[in-house]
Order: C-alpha cells, then structure tokens, then sequence
C-alpha cells in the first residue's frame, strides 16, 4: 500500500521551508501589529517580496492561511480533548492548557476584523464553536462546572 512519502526535490523542499519561515514571521509581525505591510514580514522572514507574493497574493490571503491554521490548531486540541474519555475535568483543562500553550487563539483574536474571511474560515468557526459547545457540557455534566453557566455566558 502507502509506504513513505517520497522526499521532496530541492525546490519543492526550498518552497516549503520558505512558507514555514514566512508564516513564523507573519505570526510574530501580525501579533506585535495587526496593520503591519506585507513588506515587514519579509523582512522578518528574510525572503524578498516577490517570495511572499508568489505564495500569498495578498494580505488577506496570508491573513486567511494564519487563521486557518490557528482555527484547524483549535480544532484539533478540542477534538482530542473530547475524546478522551478520562476524566472529564482534564480533559477540559488540558483543552485550556493546549489552546494557551500554541498561542492560537492570540492571532485569531489579534487579527478578527483586520481582512476577509472565507466561507471555510467561518465553516472552520463554526465547527470550533460547536466542540466548544459539546466539550463545556461534558464537563458541566460531569458535575465539575457550575450547571447555572452556560457557553454564551463565557
């Protein structure tokens, strides 16, 4: 069947790393500023504008790709926290645990308002509010959280 994944060529492994490093910068340029230009996070990834645009065409492109991979890093934790069949109170605060760890909801919240998002972006917020939703009643179930408060009293 599937073995290992071929390794990439030289270029496509360049490419890759370019978008690791340009996305790294834009995270820490858009979190310090979320008006900053395009211009400042090249300069910070170390790649020339052309590099960046030939990936994200536009701000709000790379502004779209950041929050998509902090909403699918948000989805990810809460989805493995509600499996977890252990402990409900754990489960619900290794869910807080991870999300403060990875710093998504930070962008997220820095960059609400600031560009366009797309129809998967407000699919993807919509799923997280939804595990957000299921993961707080397990654990308000469970007897660990006061049952007078609900998910839109937080």
């Amino acid at each position: 069947m599937g073995g290992p994944a071929a390794p990439m060529s030289g270029r496509k492994a360049q490419a890759a790393r370019n978008d690791e490093v340009i996305l790294d910068a834009a995270r820490s340029v858009f979190i310090a500023d979320p008006g900053a230009p395009v211009s400042a996070v090249a300069a910070a990834a170390g790649v020339g504008m052309s590099a960046l645009y030939r990936r994200y065409p536009s701000k709000d492109d790379l502004l779209r790709r950041l929050c998509t991979i902090g909403l699918e890093t948000y989805i990810g934790i809460a989805e493995d926290c509600i499996a977890d069949e252990g402990d409900p109170w754990e489960a619900f605060a290794t869910f807080m645990r991870r999300q403060v760890e990875t710093g998504s909801n930070a962008l997220t919240l820095k960059l609400a308002g600031t560009f366009t998002p797309s129809p998967e972006l407000y699919e993807l917020a919509e799923h997280a509010g939804t595990l957000n939703v299921r993961l707080f009643d397990r654990t308000a179930a469970a007897g660990v959280l006061r049952p007078d408060v609900t998910v839109s009293d937080l």
